[in-house]
């Protein structure tokens, strides 16, 4: 394994970590130790840039059927960025997998669009005051 590779991997496993005290999982069954590695991991990965700032990630899956059963599942993903509004995703899936795989790129592109408006305001800003 190359040291360039072994570097980033060494900083991923840390970034998970960090994240993974950080993260609440709510679910209505059991979510196994194997799956909710899998979510820190991933979120890490989604969270890049901005995991400094991240005081609480919320996962919450609930069962769209009820009681009668069925394979409909919602998973919510709530993130809270320090001195931020709380960003609040959703996606419905076939499972809680399924559903938190969903999640997962609309996590990402809403993460996208927030920093993109941060840009534009403050460029804009910038523009304003140098104007005579």
């Amino acid at each position: 394994m190359s040291t360039q590779h072994s570097e980033f991997r060494e900083q991923t496993l840390g970034q998970r970590f960090e994240l993974e005290t950080k993260l609440v999982v709510h679910a209505p069954g059991v979510v196994g130790a194997g799956f909710r590695e899998l979510m820190a991991t991933r979120l890490a990965t989604a969270l890049r840039g901005v995991e400094a700032r991240v005081e609480r990630i919320a996962v919450r899956f609930e069962d769209l059927n009820g009681p009668k059963g069925g394979p409909d599942m919602a998973c919510r993903i709530q993130l809270a960025l320090g001195g931020q509004p709380v960003l609040v995703v959703e996606a419905r899936g076939l499972g809680e997998e399924h559903a938190f795989r969903l999640a997962l790129p609309r996590l990402a592109a809403a993460l996208e669009r927030r920093r993109r408006r941060a840009r534009v305001r403050s460029r804009a800003t910038v523009r304003f005051q140098s104007a005579p």
